[in-house]
């Protein structure tokens, strides 16, 4: 299971040599080792849901590919390498408390909140994300069923939500809900170019895997949880 990945994209941007080896190459290293020692090891290729971006609010389908900037680009390059050797790829987006130093997005959510300190909410994008432990379930399923799985595959929840929206239903289900926050738009917040509608139609993988995946209100309930 690949999750090695430089996931900034501004930092994409700034150091495309380091992105490139990261997102792209060490994956291609080891395809090529299992190739060349024939080795019947299967890779689960963990990618992105940046490459949507339909303005209509619609629900994307893995057949869309939209490369904003140089870190869809890499995973991108990822992806080809996977889909030509009948791996299995998963464009998904996810939160959860870690137990890295590095903050998931609900840990942002709720340092900022408790801050107090004014901090920005994305009015603008939208997103179907995934509870870490969900997504861990989903990825086990795919590993009971790997002899028939390859290609691409949505996971995510089965409906959409603005970043906005996800932030303070989870801080007031926390109890820590202030306005000390400001909204505003993508286009204002940063530089490097990105989507805004990221929303995932999950029908492909609900059919394959014979499963039906969560809402985005039941991962956060759970996820409250943790936090509270």
């Amino acid at each position: 299971i690949n999750c090695a990945a430089l996931t900034s994209i501004d930092a994409c941007e700034k150091d495309k040599k380091t992105a490139f080896n990261v997102n792209y190459k060490i994956l291609k290293n080891t395809v090529d080792v299992l190739k060349k020692n024939k080795f019947e090891s299967k890779i689960i290729q963990i990618s992105t849901d940046q490459f949507y971006n339909n303005k209509l609010k619609k629900f994307n389908k893995e057949n869309i590919n939209c490369i904003p900037n140089y870190y869809c680009k890499t995973k991108k390059l990822a992806e080809q390498i996977c889909i030509k050797n009948n791996l299995v790829v998963i464009r998904t987006n996810f939160f959860g408390k870690s137990n890295s130093k590095n903050n998931s997005f609900s840990d942002w959510i709720y340092k900022s909140f408790r801050s107090g300190e004014e901090f920005y909410l994305l009015n603008d994008v939208y997103f179907s994300p995934l509870n870490l432990l969900t997504l861990s379930k989903m990825i086990k399923k795919i590993i009971e069923k790997i002899e028939v799985t390859k290609g691409i595959f949505n996971v995510g929840s089965r409906d959409c939500i603005s970043k906005k929206n996800f932030a303070i239903k989870f801080a007031k289900l926390c109890n820590i809900y202030k306005k000390n926050y400001q909204l505003i738009d993508a286009k204002s917040l940063f530089t490097t170019k990105r989507p805004r509608f990221m929303c995932m139609n999950t029908q492909k993988f609900e059919k394959h895997l014979k499963v039906k995946m969560p809402t985005i209100e039941s991962q956060i309930f759970y996820e409250v949880k943790k936090y509270k």
